[in-house]
């Protein structure tokens, strides 16, 4: 991600940077040659063009490079004066040409097919124009070959920094996408949990403990028929029938409801502001919460009242029947799960009170979305959001301090390979710029204070003006005059304020060093005062460049951000779709089908519920039930692994125990390695016998113990096994990671 924004952000900065260059040489080709400037200048403007059209059309980057050369090479033969406008800015032109072939052409052989075509460039030149004297062949030769070298390794750093920062995301996003991956699966099979709670399990106890006969056997028979229907879905995943809207908080068949507050046109707008997935888990908490009352109250009706405000749905459903205490009676009800536990997972609120021989109030709050974006899972918080944001700017500090550190190498380099150096202007320009170098990186605080500005600026206009001087202001050697050195310490304040007003005031300064160099310059002749305007043209377009590539790499940077989310969340879906399926194989592996038999025979009024076999019957099956969605969601890979072994021992006639703590077994293969083993055990033992299993943490461990009859140990390579002969009974304890 970071890769492609950098990338992205050079190649699109420096073609805009190269069609303005191009204007520049337009004013330089008419101020020096006037009319017979006229078609080298029809020449520049259409490289201008193509730079502007390559910015959409790839395919152009070659043709780029290659005709800046020719028009430079072409401005160097037209004028032949070293000291010509012309001239000089045709060096620079050669110069940027280089630096945009080496951004366009990031490939092994970039390096040494620019460097082959700078040779080539000085060749021509000392053969067309042997006056200018080899001194200055093997200066431009070095300028373009320092160009080459910097350049190719900054890119290539800033490359690696973006490739280890990408490496990085990704990690994150692996393990981001692991995290929510868990918490998405544990939400759906809590809620087929719940779901199975709400529905057959609590229609299995109301026939068991007589409860349904007060409801009349003709809907104890459509609610079996709507509980075999949900459970089909649920072994198969087939699509579940969802409560539509709020307003099916007030359909209760068998059980009389007395309403009370907002209208049903008030309620239908607040399914706009809700969820669906949320409407759907409000309904069904509100319908526990009136089987509640159904079944255990003792009360004939129950009310339900809707109240809203500006931010939020009330829904209060109360009973004036026997209570209870919440503090001791709230699993058995379901309250815990199917109320609670259900509006924590889908962002609302849900509060019991109930004391014995007053009534039960549960209130459920759910807050209203006036934007209507709510989204079932929870959204991306504002720090994932500007994650990719600071790190675009964390980016771009540290390509802002390469270029410093990269300018500064070149001016020395250059100065060393006998570059013009009057006044020996040259030293005291390099030191200045090592020194906002050195500050910059070393001082602490130095960055975030407002004392970088106000020194950062003085000392791009004092290099500029210095850079000037050691070529006698555009008058003596202006074709060595290094007019970037200022941007070093001028991107270094780009880098440390986003401030427009600071930027222009620092621009401005550097604006008014270079009119003000440009007058001394007049006083040497126009062409002179030309060159120092062209050279501050550098410099200041090169800046405005950088702010441009500051700009760009935030934009690209935002994209690059949203559609990596769009994928990892594709992808996450992805994930969660496959992770589902295999989670349905746990209602596979659940035996419902005596369940699904038994509710459809009620159903099909081909079994009498108010029978004492059929009672029985339900019973039985609601407790092997209720033991199923014991095994809680939130340890997947134990709650895939172990209801095989339930619906095992159920079939055998073994009287299973088991207990599990809150940890999850990591892997998968583990889990379902333990659970084969435990029902290996089961096929040893004889209907009425006993096998006792838990598993919880100890430590750094999980330890699992087994008690029971005919336990033999396992021969696993990922625990350390202990066994005991305890006469009667084997005990076998595991521990592992």
């Amino acid at each position: 991600m970071e890769t492609r924004s950098i990338l992205r952000a050079f190649r699109q900065g420096a073609l805009t940077f190269t069609a303005l260059w191009q204007c520049v040489m337009v004013f330089a080709a008419f101020g020096t040659l006037g009319r017979d400037g006229l078609i080298l200048a029809l020449a520049v403007a259409l490289v201008g063009v193509i730079a502007l059209l390559a910015r959409s059309a790839p395919h152009l980057d070659p043709l780029i490079s290659a005709a800046m050369v020719g028009t430079g090479l072409w401005a160097y033969l037209a004028s032949g004066d070293m000291d010509s406008a012309l001239v000089f800015s045709a060096c620079w032109q050669i110069n940027f040409a280089t630096c945009l072939g080496i951004i366009l052409v990031l490939r092994p052989y970039g390096v040494p097919l620019t460097a082959a075509f700078s040779v080539m460039l000085v060749t021509i030149l000392a053969l067309a124009l042997p006056e200018w004297g080899m001194e200055t062949f093997f200066s431009i030769l070095a300028t373009q070959l320092s160009i080459i070298v910097g350049v190719r390794w900054g890119v290539s750093r800033l490359v690696g920094i973006a490739s280890e920062a990408d490496a990085i995301e990704s990690r994150k996003n692996a393990a981001l996408r692991r995290i929510r991956l868990v918490e998405r699966v544990s939400m759906e099979l809590a809620e087929e949990s719940r779901m199975l709670h709400d529905t057959a399990i609590n229609t299995l106890g109301a026939i068991a403990d007589g409860s349904a006969d007060m409801a009349g056997h003709r809907y104890i028979q459509e609610q079996c028929r709507r509980d075999v229907t949900m459970l089909r879905a649920l072994r198969t995943r087939t699509a579940r029938p969802i409560p539509e809207g709020l307003e099916e908080v007030f359909h209760h068949p068998g059980f009389t409801i007395r309403r009370s507050g907002i209208t049903d046109d008030e309620i239908a707008h607040c399914n706009q502001l809700i969820p669906a997935s949320t409407v759907s888990a409000v309904v069904y908490a509100v319908r526990e919460a009136v089987k509640n009352s159904a079944k255990h109250s003792g009360a004939d009706h129950a009310l339900i009242q809707v109240r809203t405000s500006a931010a939020r749905l009330t829904i209060d459903i109360s009973d004036s029947g026997q209570g209870f205490d919440p503090r001791t009676h709230s699993d058995g009800r379901g309250i815990a799960e199917s109320i609670v536990g259900r509006a924590r997972d889908n962002g609302f609120h849900a509060v019991v009170d109930s004391r014995p021989g007053v009534g039960t109030l549960v209130t459920v709050i759910v807050p209203l979305d006036q934007t209507g974006t709510g989204s079932r899972y929870p959204k991306v918080t504002e720090g994932e959001k500007d994650s990719a944001w600071t790190s675009t700017v964390q980016l771009y500090e540290r390509s802002s301090e390469l270029w410093a550190i990269g300018v500064t190498a070149v001016s020395a380099i250059l100065t060393a390979a006998g570059g013009t150096n009057n006044h020996l202007a040259l030293f005291p320009m390099i030191a200045l710029m090592a020194a906002a170098c050195l500050v910059y990186r070393f001082v602490p605080g130095f960055r975030g204070h407002r004392l970088a500005r106000l020194v950062l600026a003085p000392i791009a206009a004092t290099v500029f003006v210095l850079s000037a001087a050691a070529v006698e202001f555009g008058s003596d050697g202006a074709f060595h005059w290094q007019a970037l050195a200022p941007t070093g310490p001028f991107v270094l304040l780009l880098s440390v304020t986003t401030r427009r007003s600071m930027r222009g005031f620092a621009a401005v300064f550097w604006t008014l060093a270079v009119l003000a160099t440009a007058v001394v310059g007049f006083s040497y002749s126009v062409a002179a005062a030309q060159i120092v305007v062209m050279a501050g043209a550098v410099g200041i377009g090169f800046c405005g460049l950088w702010a441009l590539l500051q700009h760009l790499l935030a934009t690209f940077g935002r994209e690059a951000a949203r559609s990596e989310r769009e994928a990892h969340e594709a992808l996450l879906q992805a994930e969660v779709e496959e992770a589902a399926q295999k989670s349905n194989q746990r209602w596979m592996d659940a035996g419902l089908e005596s369940a699904i038999n038994l509710l459809d025979e009620i159903g099909r009024i081909a079994r009498d519920p108010a029978s004492q076999s059929t009672r029985r019957a339900c019973g039985a099956e609601e407790r092997y039930l209720r033991q199923l969605i014991h095994i809680s969601p939130h340890l997947v890979n134990l709650s895939r692994a172990f209801p095989a072994t339930l619906a095992r021992a159920r079939d055998l006639g073994v009287s299973f125990f088991l207990q599990l703590g809150d940890v999850d077994i990591r892997q998968e293969e583990t889990a379902q390695s333990v659970a084969t083993y435990i029902q290996g055990i089961l096929g040893k033992l004889n209907p009425g016998d006993e096998l006792r299993v838990s598993l919880f943490p100890v430590g750094d461990s999980l330890q699992l113990t087994l008690l029971g009859n005919a336990i033999t140990s396992p021969d696993f390579p990922f625990a350390k096994v202990t066994h005991a002969d305890l006469g009667a009974v084997n005990l076998v304890e595991m521990t592992f990671a």
